[in-house]
């Protein structure tokens, strides 16, 4: 199979999806709008204006296309009347949950890149120790499950292994996760909104009024 044809793996679907802009515009405008009093009244001017923006662009109208087919192939198999409506709060819920299950698909080293390329104007600075950074979150995440149900068992009189349990490292991998999972949220909130939101737009209609004309272009 050619590089051209190769077939994008789980990590890659992963990585594409945090590194896209327009999914970050909606978490940025989400997180901002959502924590005023964190941000500022400037933070929340841009965001207003950022989160309009990724609203109506081309790839969350096909996000929202699709959370309707599927809600309408739902509710007609239940026999349901009418049209299903899909707003904002239902298409921001839909991609910010996307956003978070790929955060835990990637290991710990690809996370850190792309939060350290995001945040890192910001002065952050943590790196992920490299004995910590092959760690997949969803997989610690699975184990430590597991580790309940084998505890609740143990309760009945069924004994735990060892091994069964997280030890002291993937404990560690599950924090630096969390600590990764909230830098990502916080960077792209600082990165995508626009601070000058405001004053662009003033800008823009002084701009406007001397740029030069078509006519006068030709003379």
């Amino acid at each position: 199979m050619t590089e051209k044809n190769k077939q994008p793996t789980p990590r890659d679907i992963a990585r594409k999806t945090l590194e896209n802009k327009v999914l970050q515009g909606v978490l940025s405008g989400n997180q901002i709008l959502e924590n005023q009093s964190l941000y500022g009244q400037l933070a929340v001017n841009g965001a207003k204006n950022t989160y309009n923006e990724t609203m109506n662009s081309r790839e969350v109208k096909e996000i929202k296309d699709d959370l309707y087919k599927k809600a309408k192939e739902r509710g007609d198999g239940l026999g349901v009347y009418g049209e299903p409506s899909i707003g904002n709060y239902e298409v921001s819920s839909e991609i910010i949950e996307q956003l978070e299950e790929n955060k835990s698909r990637l290991p710990l080293k690809d996370l850190g890149e792309i939060v350290k390329s995001i945040a890192g104007n910001y002065n952050y600075d943590f790196e992920v120790p490299k004995e910590l950074g092959d760690y997949v979150p969803l997989e610690l995440q699975i184990k430590m499950q597991r580790a309940r149900i084998l505890v609740e068992s143990a309760q009945k009189g069924k004994k735990i292994k060892p091994e069964d349990a997280l030890d002291e490292k993937e404990k560690d991998a599950l924090q630096v996760y969390e600590l990764l999972s909230q830098a990502y949220n916080r960077g792209v909130s600082l990165s995508t909104c626009n601070y000058f939101a405001d004053v662009n737009g003033l800008g823009k209609k002084i701009m406007e009024k001397y740029k030069p004309k078509e006519s006068e272009k030709g003379e």
